[in-house]
């Protein structure tokens, strides 16, 4: 029985574990050959155990280099990208405590969050599109947060979105606008989606 995606390359960011490791087996069992990508690169390759002929591969998403070097590796390999799962983001328990409201967090908390969530989804997508351009179509999917969306309430009664170091919205608009714009401009059947959780009211 064949699947979906057999013959299809797909890229895991922040693959070690959670989402990222549960969408790189999603990817394989609908028959993509896929490639886990983390900065604990040891997480990546006992999450790659589990999937057969998946491939392992350390990541730093703050070093430029890193990105560059792991994107011509799979192209190497494999010799194009299909999917490109942006999911790595900072989430750890350290950093949500630093992250606060815009008068109280801690500035290195912001930049550390821009820097992987958001500067990193950029580089990543910046690196793979050309290949995709190339091979004439792919899809790349950007995980988003429902904190995007919620509001807070203030003892000053002050009101703002949550977004803050989390930047799930800035993150979705701005590399997904950079991905959809590339495509279009070299009119190529590739599309680029956010994808998060929703919120009820």
């Amino acid at each position: 029985m064949t699947g979906r995606l057999d013959g299809k390359v797909a890229l895991v960011t922040g693959a070690g574990g959670g989402i990222g490791a549960a969408s790189a087996r999603r990817l394989a069992a609908d028959g993509a050959r896929v490639v886990l990508a983390d900065i604990d690169a040891g997480a990546a390759e006992t999450a790659a155990s589990l999937i057969p002929g998946a491939l392992a591969m350390a990541l730093d998403l703050t070093d430029e280099n890193s990105v560059s070097a792991l994107a011509q590796a799979v192209v190497e390999r494999f010799g194009r990208v299909d999917i490109l799962h942006n999911n790595a983001a900072i989430q750890n328990d350290a950093q949500r405590q630093r992250d606060l409201d815009v008068v109280n967090l801690d500035v290195a908390a912001w930049d550390m969050a821009m820097a992987v969530n958001v500067r990193g989804a950029m580089l990543m997508s910046r690196q793979i599109i050309p290949h995709m351009i190339a091979q004439g179509g792919g899809s790349i999917i950007h995980s988003a947060s429902g904190f995007g969306v919620q509001g807070e309430i203030h003892p000053h009664r002050i009101w703002h979105v949550q977004g803050r170091a989390d930047p799930a919205q800035p993150h979705d608009r701005h590399t997904v606008w950079q991905a959809e714009r590339a495509f279009q401009l070299h009119g190529n059947r590739v599309r680029a989606d956010p994808a998060g959780g929703g919120i009820d009211a």
